[in-house]
């Protein structure tokens, strides 16, 4: 895991080498809630699954659960997956 460089994951993009799976709310997502932000929605080609519908009471659903959403959004074993958030760090 780390961070990805946004000139390599759009050549990754480009190629279909790479998917995008964005964790943000559905508003987030189809750009109703911009955030504060300049820009609303989606990376093109993104795929969505709330964070919080990957956790149930606080606790992350077991695997089978989450490889079955998973699939439900698109995406499939072995797949090169970027996950997308809006997630601010200590130094942002």
């Amino acid at each position: 895991m780390g961070v990805v460089d946004r000139q390599i994951l759009k050549h990754q993009l480009d190629r279909g080498e790479a998917n995008v799976f964005d964790t943000r709310t559905r508003a987030e997502f189809i750009g109703e809630d911009m955030c504060n932000r300049t820009r609303a929605g989606h990376l093109p080609g993104a795929r969505h699954l709330s964070h919080a519908d990957l956790m149930v009471n606080g606790v992350v659903r077991p695997a089978p659960a989450l490889r079955s959403m998973m699939e439900e959004a698109g995406f499939g074993s072995g797949d090169h997956i970027v996950t997308h958030c809006e997630g601010v760090g200590p130094d942002m």
